[in-house]
């Protein structure tokens, strides 16, 4: 009974660090990967950076519409075209960050 004990404790002690080891050397294997495969076509960063910039732009006319609704009297229309403006800043910076992160190259 108390070498049942002993092997399960043996196991538990030993098995994260097993499994943290083996996912260690996954994450170098991928980043390796990453590093020399790991950047987009011009063509592809080309698009992601417009898409940002169109979001971007869009984000700013709902924040004018939201201005303009304020303005008006209308607090629901403007809350909910100032969350509209805000979901579309997000999703640029989204963008902004793969752009970031797949298409400049490192200095």
């Amino acid at each position: 009974m108390y070498t049942k004990i002993f092997l399960l404790a043996l196991t538990f002690t030993f098995f994260p660090s097993i499994s943290a080891d083996s996912h260690s050397e996954k994450a170098l294997e991928q980043k390796s990967k990453v590093e020399v495969f790991g950047y987009w076509k011009k063509e592809d960063c080309q698009k992601i950076s417009e898409s940002s910039g169109k979001l971007l732009y869009s984000s700013g006319v709902q924040l004018e519409e939201s201005r303009k609704h304020r303005d008006a009297g209308h607090p629901l229309k403007a809350e909910q075209t100032a969350a509209a403006a805000k979901y579309l800043a997000e999703m640029a910076s989204h963008y902004a960050n793969n752009f970031e992160a797949y298409c400049k190259r490192p200095a």
